[in-house]
């Protein structure tokens, strides 16, 4: 009895060798120019409220990690950094940003964008990623470091038409009192 419940076990786990279950992602590569639908939809849904600021724009660049399917949906994983700027007092002002994971998950049939995570803050980022990410990548996203000289190339670049290309931010003191602070980038 017990031989032939080890050889009962053996064949069902030999089957799944053989079919290849495994928690491997199915990977796809025709699928590049998500990476763009998913910054472009990025850049349509800005909230941010100095939108309404001189010479508003958001600079977008991005590092894609992989883009996987399932019968349903497309998910595409990738690192955005986004940084915002407009102008002031002939000035390029460094607005609001980030620079994080993403995973968006696309409808399979038209490529629409049906959910967007980012992961949470705190304690909880490296496992919120682990559970964003596919096993064999959440490490890429996890140890990611951006470097943001080619947002700055841009910026520069959009703004070329200003005499001073420094970046500048505005801090405002506990009195209300402003002034201009010229940036490191």
């Amino acid at each position: 009895m017990k031989k032939k419940m080890f050889l009962s076990l053996m064949v069902i786990v030999s089957l799944f060798i053989i079919t290849g279950c495994s928690n491997k992602e199915n990977y796809i590569t025709d699928y590049e120019h998500l990476y763009d639908t998913a910054v472009q939809y990025i850049i349509d849904n800005d909230t941010n409220p100095e939108k309404n600021n001189d010479r508003y724009k958001m600079f977008v660049d991005y590092n894609g990690f992989g883009i996987t399917e399932d019968e349903n949906y497309r998910y595409v994983y990738m690192w955005i950094a986004e940084e915002s700027y407009y102008i002031a007092d002939n000035k390029i002002i460094s607005g609001s940003g980030s620079s994080m994971p993403y995973k968006f998950t696309f409808e399979l049939n038209d490529n629409k964008v049906v959910k967007i995570e980012t992961p949470k803050d705190g304690n909880e980022y490296t496992s919120s990623i682990k559970e964003m990410y596919p096993d064999d990548i959440e490490n890429k996203a996890i140890n990611f470091q951006w470097k943001d000289d080619t947002l700055i190339k841009e910026v520069r670049n959009y703004y070329s038409d200003l005499k001073d290309k420094s970046i500048y931010y505005y801090s405002v003191d506990k009195n209300n009192n402003g002034e201009y602070i010229k940036l490191d980038k």
